[in-house]
């Protein structure tokens, strides 16, 4: 009894830490789960948990994720390949081409195979995000981070403070013109839905309705002043879908910058005075011709299209290496 008594008031006594979880997905540069692993531990001012699922389409691939994984000891997740071609989003994305009123993309129309939609990079994305958030996502007790693998956080950060009384935080489709003009202007969104982007989409899946309604995947979107109704939209428009079935919602989405006009339109000292430091400067500059994204000002770096085994990708992935490796020094 006396034991009993002791362990229900260390029981009382005990304050659960509560953790973030992050899932990232990756099919190949597994070198980018090592740099997207050591700025959150470096830049992330809350406890976290990295889960990464591996959709490598080769052998060489799929090992490579593990191994690094392994070295720091991340959770690893593999999706299986043949998920791919009996995922039911395939179908869905088939039937909607099959209506003459819906506008394709990425070439896509009536005749487009399943096999085709299948194997698309977006689609594929698609797929592995589902199956990260129904085994993993829906029922975490606290706050959830959708993150491209090729996203990386390069100055300090609190996710939690970022969320705080919204209920879904994250990236826009639509970049923020800047200009010496306009300066860098403002980082929030003017008032009105947006689509997000699951370049990183922050939200705590517990305090949210019909939560596992809330999906992220490519489809066919209406109502949304910047593309024509009836057109099919890249991935993260089904939950536009969702925003529009619970508006009570509190919603916070940032637009990006690309790398481009800070390097075209802005001096070395006019940037100094935005607060730029040295080596970001130096590193827009060093990346020409070749751009990557910023979001919430300068706080996140993202590659963009890091799926894509190009040799100017391989270039501009070398500067970002290079750039990582000096700011974690």
């Amino acid at each position: 009894m006396i034991r009993l008594i002791v362990f229900l008031t260390l029981l009382a006594n005990t304050h659960v830490v509560a953790t973030i979880r992050i899932l990232t997905f990756h099919c190949n540069q597994a070198d980018f789960i090592e740099m997207q692993y050591l700025t959150l531990s470096e830049f992330l001012l809350d406890d976290f948990e990295l889960i990464v699922f591996n959709d490598a389409k080769t052998e060489a691939n799929e090992k490579w994720i593990e191994e690094i994984c392994d070295k720091y000891q991340i959770q690893c997740v593999r999706f299986q390949q043949q998920w791919h071609l009996t995922d039911p989003l395939n179908i869905y994305l088939q039937k909607r081409l099959q209506e003459p009123t819906t506008i394709g993309h990425w070439g896509w129309d009536s005749s487009t195979t399943i096999e085709d939609l299948s194997q698309h990079p977006s689609v594929r994305h698609c797929h592995v995000i589902q199956y990260a958030l129904d085994h993993y996502g829906y029922d975490h007790d606290d706050i959830v981070v959708i993150m491209d693998g090729d996203n990386f956080l390069i100055e300090p950060l609190s996710i939690r403070e970022l969320l705080g009384s919204n209920d879904i935080v994250g990236f826009n489709q639509r970049p923020n013109e800047i200009s010496k003009q306009r300066g860098r202007g403002e980082i929030a969104v003017p008032e009105g839905m947006e689509m997000f982007w699951v370049v990183f989409i922050a939200f705590n899946p517990s305090k949210l309705p019909d939560v596992r309604q809330m999906q992220f995947h490519v489809d066919v979107i209406s109502g949304y002043p910047h593309l024509p109704n009836n057109t099919i939209s890249d991935t993260g428009a089904a939950l536009y879908k969702y925003l529009w079935a619970h508006p009570e919602l509190k919603l916070q989405a940032y637009p990006w910058q690309s790398s481009y006009p800070y390097r075209s339109d802005f001096s070395f000292e006019e940037l100094k005075k935005l607060g730029m430091s040295d080596r970001l400067i130096q590193f827009c500059k060093d990346i020409a011709p070749d751009n990557v994204q910023f979001f919430l000002l300068e706080h996140f770096m993202h590659f963009s299209a890091g799926s894509w085994e190009t040799v100017s990708q391989q270039i501009k992935a070398d500067h970002v290496r290079q750039f990582i490796h000096d700011i974690l020094q």
